[in-house]
């Protein structure tokens, strides 16, 4: 068996009270059992150093339940469908994309423009898949297109996948790193659900 801690000193806060540094090191390494653990050795533990856990551990639980805000900061409104800020809970596991291309599996550009971009959309979700995530958990794109006459489509394929409202960049830009793409999007997701839920 193995086990994977993830990000257990990612974030530090400056000039971190005890209490808040016993909450990021149990966020990351105990979260998950600490109750358990708690409870199998509430006998040994004296009652100063039961309550000092147990307020720990709350902290905790209500970091993991916390959820992902949408902000609208009156910005974005006069420009299009997404959100000026998104407020990501310390707890909530992170899915990020590297730019992706509207390549066909077998390597190929289309023809289109319209394709290629359904083609990148198809690729971002599998990606998101394959990492255990949905369109639905997605917080924040960055979008590079290679020809401004290009926008409209991409935005209609964009509203196809995406429903609610991330944080968003969308730029024109001379040239991708290859220069037959016309459109790379990368992704940032924030996951919701459990892998069980998601295969329900």
């Amino acid at each position: 068996m193995s086990i994977r801690l993830a990000g257990t000193n990612e974030f530090k806060p400056p000039r971190a009270s005890p209490a808040d540094r016993d909450r990021l090191t149990l966020k990351g390494l105990f979260g998950p059992i600490f109750r358990g653990w708690t409870e199998m050795n509430a006998r040994s533990l004296g009652s100063d150093c039961r309550l000092h856990l147990a307020s720990v551990y709350e902290g905790v639980f209500a970091d993991m339940t916390a959820v992902t805000q949408f902000i609208d900061a009156t910005v974005s409104r006069h420009i299009g469908t997404y959100s000026d800020a998104v407020a990501i809970p310390a707890c909530a596991p992170q899915v990020v994309l590297s730019g992706t291309p509207g390549l066909r599996p077998d390597g190929t550009r289309p023809g289109d423009f319209a394709e290629e971009a359904g083609q990148a959309s198809d690729n971002v979700c599998e990606a998101l898949r394959c990492a255990g995530a949905e369109p639905s958990d997605i917080v924040q794109v960055w979008s590079w297109l290679t020809a401004r006459g290009d926008i409209d489509a991409y935005v209609k394929v964009r509203k196809d996948v995406i429903s609610h409202r991330p944080a968003y960049m969308l730029a024109v830009v001379p040239q991708l790193i290859r220069l037959s793409l016309r459109w790379e999007s990368e992704v940032t997701t924030v996951v919701t659900h459990s892998a069980a839920e998601q295969h329900e």
